[in-house]
């Protein structure tokens, strides 16, 4: 009987324990789920806020007409189309874009005269309706390139000098890429040569990268002060959430440790009754 009694008070002191060290974690997951829901008030509150000010007004952010002075885009304007280019490599140092928005009330950036430099130029044009809703169309150039002036090799690492791989594969006349790195990465480092002496390479945006999508810029400048401009795209994964321990109810403790007690209870009664039992014989 005694043993059986000081199994209960063991099981019953273990289960107290892990009761306790999840409180703990509740603790930080309570703390943790109310800044969570003061956030979502808030962001719900502004959310309305904007919605109530949108009211009666206008959301249209298309363009009417779009088109480069003394040259075609391709594909043929459509207001429902956003990605356009020139197709023709391009040797001036600047282009006129000329637009305007389908709706009197909304607003446009990104026109006028546009400076290029040499390679690939991705031009953003905005348009912004009444209400604030934004769309963007784009125009991809090609400018040509005087003296040949690329880049001639292009290698990318993290710090612990792991490669990433970019697609497509490294080619001078390719300007764009793309890669993937893992949660960890803040930081990237790039090897690269022009195949002009003396030129001068500059990069930018490849410290402090962020969760999600970063762009990284290389400008190569010839001694004329001719530039052609390289981009990376990176996308830097979103590190894993671990999943807080949630909070023992103290009412199902309380059936727990009740249940245990009618149980030892129940097999102290028997234990008794068989003892009689054999006594009575």
């Amino acid at each position: 009987m005694k043993k059986l009694i000081y199994k209960t008070m063991l099981i019953i002191v273990m289960i107290l324990m892990l009761f306790s060290q999840n409180m703990s974690f509740a603790t930080m997951a309570d703390y943790t789920d109310e800044q969570a829901d003061k956030k979502l008030e808030q962001e719900q509150k502004e959310w309305k806020q904007e919605q109530e000010e949108k009211i009666g007004k206008s959301s249209n952010n298309y363009l009417k007409n779009l088109s480069v002075e003394n040259y075609s885009i391709t594909p043929e304007f459509d207001k429902q189309t956003i990605n356009y280019e020139i197709k023709e490599e391009i040797t001036d140092d600047s282009i006129e874009i000329k637009a305007e928005t389908d709706d009197e009330k909304a607003s446009v950036s990104g026109t006028g005269k546009i400076t290029l430099n040499s390679g690939e130029n991705n031009i953003e044009i905005e348009v912004t309706a009444e209400n604030g809703m934004v769309r963007t169309y784009f125009i991809k150039v090609i400018k040509q390139v005087k003296q040949n002036l690329r880049l001639n090799s292009l290698k990318i690492t993290t710090e612990d000098k792991s490669n990433i791989e970019i697609t497509p594969e490294f080619n001078e006349n390719i300007y764009e890429y793309n890669c993937e790195v893992q949660s960890y990465v803040e930081k990237i480092n790039i090897d690269t040569n022009s195949n002009i002496e003396n030129a001068k390479i500059e990069i930018t945006g490849n410290e402090n990268l962020k969760e999600g999508l970063n762009q990284v810029l290389i400008t190569v400048t010839a001694g004329n002060d001719e530039k052609v401009v390289y981009k990376i795209n990176i996308i830097r994964k979103q590190a894993v959430q671990i999943e807080e321990k949630k909070e023992i109810n103290y009412k199902y403790l309380a059936i727990i440790i009740f249940a245990l007690l009618i149980i030892c209870l129940i097999i102290a009664t028997k234990r008794k009754k068989s003892k009689k039992g054999k006594h009575n014989k």
